[in-house]
């Protein structure tokens, strides 16, 4: 039988972070973000969107904790911000920082 653990959002600080520099690094369609849990069992935010016809979206786990994932790809585990854009954009196939 699967113990679920105690369920810890991610901070507020921390996703408004993650959500203002995704917006202000890579050119994207209006974002959906949803609550959900992951497989196992862990909540976090799922930011979704897409970027020239190729969707992707990032989880946004408590404690510094991001998954990406670029079209159909299994996705990779990243521990930093700077890795999650420098992610984003190689992947997609942005060369440059998109500024307001």
């Amino acid at each position: 039988m699967r113990t679920v653990r105690a369920a810890r959002r991610p901070r507020t600080q921390s996703m408004l972070l993650v959500m203002y520099t995704l917006r202000a690094n890579v050119p994207s369609s209006p974002p959906v973000c949803v609550y959900r849990r992951s497989e196992s069992g862990r909540l976090n935010l799922r930011y979704q969107a897409e970027t020239n016809g190729l969707p992707w979206t990032v989880d946004i786990y408590q404690g510094h904790y991001y998954r990406a994932r670029v079209g159909s790809a299994m996705g990779d585990i990243l521990r930093s911000l700077p890795s999650l854009i420098g992610y984003l954009c190689r992947y997609l196939g942005v060369t440059h920082a998109v500024s307001d």
